[in-house]
């Protein structure tokens, strides 16, 4: 299981290159594309979770290791894709992404990773919602099946940035 885990997270990780490339060669035309590889690519993501917490004997791979680093990846390469597609320019991206390596480096602390990771998967999607409507439109099947089956490590989720949110602030 563990295998097949490693390789759903190498998986999300050629995804995320093929997406910055397309949106350098094929641009615009591409967002069908896009958001289908996405949504591939957050369903590796689902499904590497909960493959490797099943393995036994527990134990942590390399691959494994890096599972969060290529999530990151991940939204970076679609960040790189709004860019390619005209939707985010450039500088705004660069500047964006500064300030989060900053704060990031700065407060260590993964929520505040996902805290900026967060407003680039929601732009993709209310891109991809206005440009793709017909391909965008699995994406809240694929949420609420999601939630549905995993609905434990939602909340654990949930509950894991909320704690890290408040050692951030230190309420």
């Amino acid at each position: 299981m563990k295998r097949l885990a490693d390789l759903l997270t190498l998986t999300r990780l050629f995804l995320s290159v093929g997406i910055v490339t397309l949106g350098v060669w094929r641009g615009d035309e591409s967002l069908p594309t896009v958001v289908m590889m996405s949504l591939l690519a957050w369903m590796t993501d689902t499904l590497d979770g909960q493959l490797a917490r099943r393995a036994r004997p527990p134990r942590v791979t390399w691959i494994g290791e890096q599972d969060f680093p290529v999530d990151v990846f991940m939204v970076v390469a679609l960040l790189a894709y709004l860019v390619a597609i005209g939707v985010v320019p450039w500088q705004a991206a660069f500047l964006y992404l500064a300030v989060a390596a900053v704060a990031i480096g700065w407060l260590r602390e993964q929520a505040v990773t996902l805290a900026f990771m967060a407003p680039v998967d929601a732009l993709f999607l209310y891109t991809g919602y206005q440009r793709a409507p017909s391909e965008t439109r699995w994406v809240l099947p694929y949420l609420i099946v999601t939630l549905i089956v995993d609905w434990d490590r939602f909340w654990y989720l949930v509950s894991v940035f909320i704690s890290g949110m408040r050692r951030v602030l230190r309420v």
